[in-house]
């Protein structure tokens, strides 16, 4: 398996009262790590946030930040080789389910939920509207394939979904909180009706 980099879920507000270099985000809108300088210096400006909270106690080391976007990258990594080698379509599948299930509207009303608070990097620099962002299709880079930006985003809301549960990830959970999502009853319903 060859994985360049590691990403993971970063919130608008932690990313604005951070500062963070825009050049460490992906497409997605995932903060990548390129490599041990850029976790080092998104350690320093986190641990500044926590040091400015008054909460030294949740500072953090860039060692367990790596590792955490490493799980993250290799998730994201799974679910493409799900894509690619078992079932092409199993996305788009589940969002026509989760559509018929709760209605296309509620689906996109909770999708554009998860952008506000987790935007695409052209939605966050206000390139492109999160309307026309879920509206576009793109090219999975595992696949090559094309599929709609509706399962890209379902694919990251899953991912937030699970980095939220992980016991592992409680102490950056500051990065990536769903709480304000969760408060969409349909956040918890779509999970489970996918689970």
């Amino acid at each position: 398996m060859k994985i360049s980099y590691n990403e993971f879920h970063i919130s608008r507000a932690i990313r604005e009262q951070c500062n963070f270099d825009a050049q460490l985000f992906s497409s997605s809108g995932n903060v990548i790590f390129a490599n041990f300088k850029a976790v080092q210096q998104f350690q320093t400006k986190l641990n500044e946030l926590f040091t400015k909270r008054g909460e030294e106690n949740k500072r953090v080391s860039a060692g367990s930040l790596n590792a955490m976007g490493l799980i993250d990258e290799i998730f994201h990594y799974v679910c493409m080789l799900f894509r690619r080698d078992k079932a092409p379509k199993s996305f788009t599948n589940m969002l026509s389910d989760l559509d018929t299930y709760f209605g296309k509207e509620a689906m996109d009303e909770l999708l554009l939920q998860f952008m506000e608070s987790f935007p695409p990097t052209e939605v966050y620099q206000g390139k492109i509207s999160a309307q026309e962002y879920l509206g576009r299709m793109c090219i999975d880079e595992g696949t090559k394939l094309e599929r709609s930006n509706r399962e890209q985003v379902m694919e990251e809301m899953i991912l937030l979904h699970l980095a939220n549960e992980n016991p592992a990830f409680h102490p950056f959970q500051i990065l990536f909180d769903d709480k304000k999502l969760s408060q969409n009853p349909n956040y918890i319903k779509t999970w489970n009706q996918i689970k």
